[in-house]
């Protein structure tokens, strides 16, 4: 009754229910993907397997609304107006130029989603106006870690790309890691405020962890989000071979 009451409710309930029945054909799968309702609200859902003993005994749900995130800055503008970042729409865009370069020259690229961990906490402390000012800030500081042929793009309020061009393996991204994890280290000095921003990073490797843009995507999210759960700032594949926190 649960699941039909749901359903009913969303733009694409077949798909809902699709999903529900993969997760039972594969109870070991992570799920992580959106819910599109009918009033225009977008809820995130996330959903690993809950284990006792290594035996699975059910599924963990965690849902997110992020209806204003879903609609902010979904709209034609390529920049970001208050940190002049690429938009959602300009990275995808750009995304999808460099995986038909990468096809063509067999080369790969590196997918960085980061989080900020405790946003809520310090707009809720600081206010709008200092928050934007906050924002410009870390686009500068993340800007600084990148190369010239890199991007860093605006994906949310809270979230950011990173898309690392031409690069020959896992191992030319770790340099990139420091110099992120080094940037934020510091505290962002905001009038008579002194704020410390703590962030998850999740990364995917075009063409070992998806073949598409939506897929590598969504897999960088999926991985950010396994490192949340840890304290400070912490860092993750998507498959698993390195993680970090401090």
């Amino acid at each position: 009754m649960a699941v039909a009451c749901v359903a009913q409710q969303l733009a694409d309930p077949q798909e809902f229910v699709a999903g529900l029945q993969r997760l039972y054909t594969n109870p070991r799968e992570d799920c992580f993907d959106e819910l599109h309702f009918h009033d225009g609200r977008v809820f995130q859902r996330y959903s690993v397997p809950h284990m006792i003993d290594k035996k699975i005994i059910g599924r963990i749900f965690s849902f997110k609304d992020i209806t204003k995130n879903h609609n902010f800055l979904l709209h034609t503008e390529p920049y970001d107006p208050i940190t002049g970042l690429p938009t959602k729409m300009l990275l995808l865009d750009r995304v999808n130029q460099g995986l038909h370069y990468a096809r063509k020259y067999h080369e790969s690229l590196a997918f960085l989603f980061l989080g900020l961990k405790n946003y809520r906490e310090i707009k809720a402390t600081i206010g709008s106006d200092l928050i934007d000012l906050l924002l410009r800030m870390i686009s500068e500081r993340l800007e600084k870690c990148i190369g010239e042929f890199d991007t860093l793009a605006r994906w949310n309020e809270d979230e950011f790309v990173i898309v690392l061009k031409n690069i020959k393996g896992r191992e030319e991204i770790v340099p990139v890691l420091r110099r992120c994890m080094f940037a934020m280290e510091n505290s962002f000095a905001l009038h008579s405020h002194h704020i410390k921003v703590n962030f998850s990073l999740g990364i995917t490797v075009f063409p070992d962890d998806g073949e598409t843009s939506s897929t590598l995507l969504k897999h960088a999210n999926l991985a950010m989000l396994h490192s949340q759960s840890s304290h400070g700032s912490s860092i993750k594949f998507y498959n698993g071979t390195f993680s970090f926190e401090y």
